[in-house]
């Protein structure tokens, strides 16, 4: 099973660190490894810096209308489901105000449904596996060119 734990960051935050995810990866990382009372809440307060709150409501809207017609697409009373028996791909998304929890397994094909809803409703979520080391945005983020 792949789970992810999805981020928004802020505007400004991922405009600066675009390309340089890898700084992100290892914040949030430190901050699940640390045993240390002291090092956690300035972490944490490093954490609350960099991201915004995701807004539950707005998003649970956002993620019916756009897949409601979709016959592979469950909601359930704390969680949303992708499920397709032929592709043998399953995905399911629980919302919080701090991070988005995506597990998944089978094919990527209904995780990837999930990305995409979240990815054309806001660029900046970063998502990101601990347990394989793996993380990126939803929606590459592009710097502006000024001639």
């Amino acid at each position: 099973m792949r789970t992810y734990q999805i981020f928004l960051v802020k505007e400004e935050v991922a405009k600066q660190y675009f390309g340089r995810e890898l700084l992100i990866f290892k914040l949030f990382k430190e901050y699940k490894q640390t045993k240390s009372v002291d090092m956690l809440t300035l972490l944490k307060k490093q954490i609350n810096f960099i991201t915004e709150p995701i807004s539950v409501f707005n998003l649970e809207y956002i993620i019916h209308k756009q897949l409601r017609h979709d016959a592979r697409y469950e909601k359930l009373p704390q969680a949303f489901v992708v499920a397709d028996r032929q592709e043998e791909s399953f995905a399911k998304l629980h919302l919080a105000t701090s991070y988005i929890t995506l597990e998944a397994y089978g094919t990527y094909e209904a995780e990837t449904l999930f990305f995409e809803v979240l990815r054309q409703n806001c660029p900046y979520f970063l998502a990101i596996d601990f347990e394989n080391s793996q993380y990126g945005w939803l929606a590459p983020i592009r710097n502006r060119k000024y001639v």
